[in-house]
């Protein structure tokens, strides 16, 4: 796995979008946004709700979720909540509570109860 800070360029390049960063599989590559990383755009980190360190321990912990395979979880679903780390706190975290660090929802998603025992997710058996 490796972590690149990256202009817009790359990300389009890379992920096929812009103003966020991401996660490609294809080259086990994290993109992280330079605009966002460095908060060139300072009304962005009152989005997030969170300083600037607190931001970018997020989005290391939320791309490095999906290097293990984790997909977003839905922000309605914590109105109210501590924010797991895998919903997308860089679109926002309005009605939630920001949170950098995985929550036992993210834990949950990365584990699969089975026979009353977790287990990993079948796909990351090799």
């Amino acid at each position: 796995l490796n972590i690149v800070l990256s202009p817009e360029s790359y990300i389009v390049d890379h992920c096929g979008f812009s103003g966020l960063s991401c996660y490609n599989r294809n080259n086990n590559r994290i993109y992280i946004h330079y605009k966002n990383w460095t908060n060139e755009d300072e009304s962005f980190l009152k989005s997030v709700q969170q300083d600037i360190d607190g931001y970018r321990t997020y989005l290391v912990n939320h791309e490095v979720g999906h290097s293990l395979g984790l997909d977003h979880l839905k922000r309605r679903d914590y109105i109210n909540k501590i924010c797991p780390v895998m919903v997308q706190q860089t679109k926002g975290t309005e009605g939630t509570i920001a949170n950098c660090w995985p929550t036992v929802a993210d834990i949950r998603d990365t584990l699969r109860f089975i026979d009353g025992d977790f287990h990993l997710r079948n796909e990351w058996k090799n």
